[in-house]
């Protein structure tokens, strides 16, 4: 009997090392495990060395795999701002939001730098210690399209076509820019409010890495005001305001 039983679990060994995968209620296993039905796992040992990074997830045909957590639930940055996928990565978009912190008036036929421009509601290049945007001026991190909007306010003491809008230091250029006619001059002497005129630029723009580019004004004649506050009877607030956002 011995003998017998001996003769068997040798040949059930031999069975089970021929078989390359196990079935479970199946015939035709299609991997080293082929589960056809449910399963519970009472306990998983922790794989030495453990990568922290990894996650075990269902697969197509309910293959059980392994995959970079990070892929699954991607890593939120801890800067402020839109976050945005650079196609490998969820990032944090560079991001700019600067109003004026006083008035400034030009009389130049060159373009000038806003300088007042310096009020920063929002730099997350400076947050990580980059150039950021400093007084009208600024560089980004890396290249690519930048939304563009930027709104303002002009007093204006001469009918003419006063330009705004971003400049390339290196190359001398506009790369954007606004330059509607002023019209708000008021002739009415009874008329004694301050006239005013708004100016927007909403656009994308292609940004050099670490090239600095500034925001700038000229006029062609007269004196032009960029105001840092639309007010009347019923109150005040900021008017004048750039914003620049990384899209692709």
């Amino acid at each position: 009997m011995k003998t017998l039983l001996y003769i068997i679990i040798a040949f059930l060994s031999i069975q089970i090392k021929a078989q390359t995968n196990l079935g479970i209620n199946t015939d035709a296993p299609t991997t080293t495990v082929d589960v056809n039905g449910t399963m519970r796992v009472r306990n998983i040992a922790t794989p030495q060395p453990y990568n922290s990074s990894d996650l075990l997830v269902w697969a197509d045909g309910g293959i059980l795999k392994t995959t970079d957590k990070n892929k699954v639930f991607p890593t939120v940055p801890t800067q402020t701002g839109t976050l945005m996928s650079d196609g490998t990565n969820v990032i944090v978009a560079p991001e700019f939001e600067v109003q004026m912190s006083n008035d400034q008036s030009f009389t130049s036929s060159t373009p000038s730098v806003i300088s007042n421009l310096n009020v920063e509601i929002l730099d997350n290049l400076e947050e990580i210690g980059l150039y950021g945007f400093q007084n009208g001026t600024f560089k980004v991190d890396n290249a690519g399209y930048y939304s563009v909007f930027f709104n303002l306010q002009v007093n204006n003491t001469a009918n003419n076509n006063p330009v705004f809008g971003i400049w390339d230091d290196a190359a001398g250029k506009w790369i954007t820019s606004t330059n509607d006619y002023y019209s708000a001059i008021i002739t009415n002497p009874n008329y004694t409010a301050e006239k005013l005129q708004s100016y927007t630029i909403y656009t994308s723009v292609k940004l050099e890495a670490n090239k600095t580019y500034s925001v700038r004004a000229k006029t062609s004649s007269g004196t032009v005001t960029i105001k840092k506050l639309s007010s009347g009877s019923t109150g005040e607030g900021p008017v004048t305001q750039i914003a620049i956002r990384r899209i692709s």
